[in-house]
């Protein structure tokens, strides 16, 4: 039985995402040397590409996720921690970089108990973030509830967006 013209364009698309999967891999694993030689720090936000889990991205490397958004009177940044309280997070602002510390410790309630899978992340981190020049650092606010982390950072109220249009030359 011939194949049709479709399944034969299912079956080439498939095979090109198996292909592209080793390049993916190979990004990860780029991603990983960096992070590990480099640290967990981010000097611009929004640089770093959003990777898969919720704190990790590989095995015992604890990588909180955040997400940072930005209105017209602050800049919101949401960490998810979950298992772990305020009292284990550590929230430092200082020389215009905000840096999130924490640990999430392994609690073994029986000794005697054998550990058949483990994927959960344990262990400490530490990401930082550039805040804009705009924000009013004495008022950062940070509140805690339900493993999620929120950073509330006013900007000035006369700090609008600053936008200029440049005219290109011939």
């Amino acid at each position: 039985m011939a194949k049709s013209d479709t399944s034969r364009a299912v079956d080439k698309a498939a095979a090109g995402h198996r292909a592209m999967h080793p390049g993916m891999s190979l990004n990860e694993n780029m991603n990983r040397v960096f992070d590990n030689y480099f640290g967990d720090s981010i000097y611009a936000p929004f640089a770093r590409s959003p990777s898969s889990g919720i704190l990790s991205r590989s095995p015992g490397i604890i990588t909180p996720k955040v997400d940072i958004t930005e209105s017209e009177k602050d800049i919101k940044l949401t960490a998810e921690l979950p298992g772990m309280d305020e009292d284990d997070i550590e929230l430092v602002f200082s020389d215009g970089m905000l840096t999130i510390k924490g640990e999430k410790s392994y609690e073994r309630e029986d000794e005697n108990e054998n550990v058949h899978v483990m994927e959960r992340s344990y262990g400490s981190f530490k990401r930082s973030f550039k805040v804009p020049d705009y924000v009013m650092s004495g008022k950062i606010d940070a509140k805690f509830d339900k493993g999620v982390l929120t950073v509330t950072m006013p900007r000035r109220p006369d700090q609008a967006k600053a936008e200029k249009k440049i005219k290109i030359k011939k």
